[in-house]
């Protein structure tokens, strides 16, 4: 409405009050006249014409009102006019009623402002323009649960729309963790509001839990790669070798950066690969345990750690520690050598300079049962000249000391020590290292004791005075050019067990007389006795080499060849596991081929 006409409302003597809406901008003459009950009349601010002209009694009260505009909301629904207008302390009077609800909802149920229900008699109390919104009634739908390979109970439950879904039940699935409900890739909680207007499926999300951390399994592919945990893991962090039957291979640039609540962490096998960066910034691990080696050098191997790591834990898959494979780790103060360690390498310890060994009284610089040299290096022609290595010593822990016996001699140990005339070595020795008296020339005789299964490459390489050789009957490995230019030996005997020679283990001996290899031998490395050219009497098995592959400088003179036999027992082999044993080892083809003084074959 925008005019009232002239004599509209004429001769109503009813009327007490009159207002006129905002919309109105003219008003006809004498529009009330006659109205002699009427007390009140309300006009927009806005109107600019004469009171005088509407036929209206002097006595009674005009006043100016300032109209609103009531905005009216139907969130998503429909509602025409789309807005009206009211006056402060007066009632809204009649409100449209909104059609075609929003999705997710059925019927309208009323206005409201500021949370409080408004209908046609409601007074307003806004003196500003202000917005109705319409309230609809929501639908209820059943939401299901996917447990995604585990266990969950209710399988569904009901929800309404624009509602909080309420309490969410828990699945389970050994080993993993559960994370969370999600939808459409988002997160749903209980406090999460329903906004899907049909019945739908929450999934479950999965995760695996190592040292308190939690990694999302969707990111822990077949095989497992550890990435950004969705839990930050603390203290004593020992990843798995497989979780589920899947491998874990390889732990991501963000698995652990930044991470200063770890303090130590211990990797298994199955990891093949430490991304750059993985362990930077932290602080607060100092020590690592793992069980086998990626790489000849610890920093090689966990660059971040190489400078801060405390202490190294060695477990049974290390079995050799390569040279210098400390380098620059200037901080490590200790280590824990598993029994699996057969062989340590040169200069280990070197540039450890936090790290405290056990010297002994005779100048020996021991480790956790392992023979390092002498302390403060090498010694040359001043080395003692009766060498004796103890069985057992005392060595100070953080609790005490607590005692050792040796079974290791290092790599590079005594190389050079060539004042060394006599050696005795312990009998609860098990290894000999490469290199381990490498160009002792003084040194007289050469003992084995029972219990070393390998003597490394070169371990007594230009002996060249030794001039006895006893062998243990434990052995099983001889390495390259572990006698090499031990010219001074007459002969070799070889313990029934050996099951590998190196290439030109015994090279050069160029006095030996006799050689004896056991039936045990299944390799015999090229060269092990080149310039062995005085060899008369051999003592062979038949299935390795030709007699001019193993003796090349002397097989032409051999004028009688023993085939080498078993002691009857093959060990702990059962008969028929020594029937196929004794089977495989055939006579290799042309064996004899060039034997021109072989006059018999024992």
């Amino acid at each position: 409405m925008t005019s009232i006409g002239d004599t509209a409302f004429s001769g109503c003597s009813g009327l007490t009050s009159i207002t006129i809406p905002n919309s109105v901008t003219s008003i006809g003459d004498t529009a009330f006249s006659g109205c002699s009950g009427l007390e009140q009349l309300l006009l927009p601010a806005h109107y600019a014409g004469s009171v005088d002209n509407l036929g209206v009694s002097s006595s009674i009260v005009v006043r100016y009102v300032k109209y609103q505009t009531i905005t009216l909301d139907a969130r998503g629904g429909e509602v025409e006019p789309s807005q009206i207008s009211g006056t402060f302390e007066n009632e809204y009077g009649e409100l449209p009623i909104p059609v075609n609800p929003p999705t997710g909802y059925s019927s309208f149920v009323a206005w409201t402002f500021n949370g409080d229900a408004i209908n046609s008699s409601t007074i307003i109390h806004s003196p500003t323009n202000h917005t109705l919104v319409a309230t609809w009634t929501p639908n209820d739908y059943t939401v299901s649960f996917d447990a995604t390979g585990g266990a969950v109970d209710p399988a569904s439950k009901g929800v309404t729309f624009d509602a909080a879904y309420g309490a969410l039940p828990t699945p389970v699935r050994d080993p993993y963790v559960f994370v969370d409900w999600r939808l459409n890739g988002a997160a749903v909680d209980a406090e999460t509001v329903v906004t899907t207007p049909s019945n739908h499926v929450l999934s479950a999300r999965w995760g695996v839990s190592i040292g308190g951390g939690v990694w999302e399994e969707t990111i822990c592919d077949e095989p497992i790669s550890l990435g950004a945990p969705l839990v930050a893991p603390s203290g004593e962090v020992v990843v798995p070798s497989e979780i589920d039957g899947r491998p874990v291979v390889e732990i991501g640039a963000d698995a652990f950066a930044g991470n200063e609540a770890i303090t130590s962490i211990t990797i298994p096998t199955s990891v093949t690969n430490i991304a750059d960066g993985a362990f930077a910034g932290c602080t607060g691990l100092k020590a690592v345990a793992i069980d086998s080696l990626r790489g000849d050098r610890f920093a090689a191997f966990l660059p971040d750690l190489a400078e801060t790591v405390e202490c190294v834990v060695f477990l049974d898959g290390v079995t050799a520690i390569p040279d210098n494979f400390f380098e620059g780790c200037t901080a490590l103060r200790s280590m824990d050598l598993a029994e699996s360690v057969v062989d340590i390498g040169t200069n280990v310890f070197e540039a450890c300079s936090a790290l405290t060994t056990t010297v002994l009284e005779n100048g020996l610089e021991m480790y956790q049962g392992w023979v390092l040299g002498y302390a403060g290096g090498s010694l040359g022609a001043l080395a003692p000249p009766d060498l004796a290595i103890p069985a057992e010593y005392e060595e100070a822990d953080g609790s005490g000391s607590r005692p050792y016996q040796v079974r290791g001699i290092a790599a590079g140990a005594f190389e050079g020590e060539f004042g060394i005339g006599t050696l005795t070595l312990p009998e609860s020795l098990r290894f000999v290292g490469a290199r381990a008296f490498k160009d002792c020339t003084s040194l007289e005789s050469i003992s084995v004791p029972e219990g070393v299964a390998k003597i490394d490459r070169e371990a007594f390489r230009n002996c060249t005075y030794a001039q006895g050789l006893a062998l243990p009957g434990t052995l099983r490995e001889i390495g390259d050019g572990a006698f090499a230019n031990a010219s001074m030996l007459m002969g070799a005997t070889m313990p029934d067990g050996v099951v590998s020679v190196g290439e030109c283990a015994f090279s050069n001996c160029w006095r030996m007389l006799s050689v004896a290899i056991p039936q045990s031998v299944e390799r015999v490395g090229d060269g092990a006795f080149a310039d062995c050219r005085r060899v008369a009497g051999v003592t062979v098995p038949l299935h390795v080499r030709p007699m001019s592959e193993l003796f090349p400088a002397a097989y032409s003179n051999l004028a009688t060849i023993a085939v080498a036999a078993t002691d009857g027992s093959l060990g702990e082999l059962a008969p028929p596991e020594a029937e196929a044993w004794l089977a495989s080892r055939q006579m290799v083809p042309e064996v004899f081929k060039g034997c021109a003084a072989l006059e018999g074959i024992e």
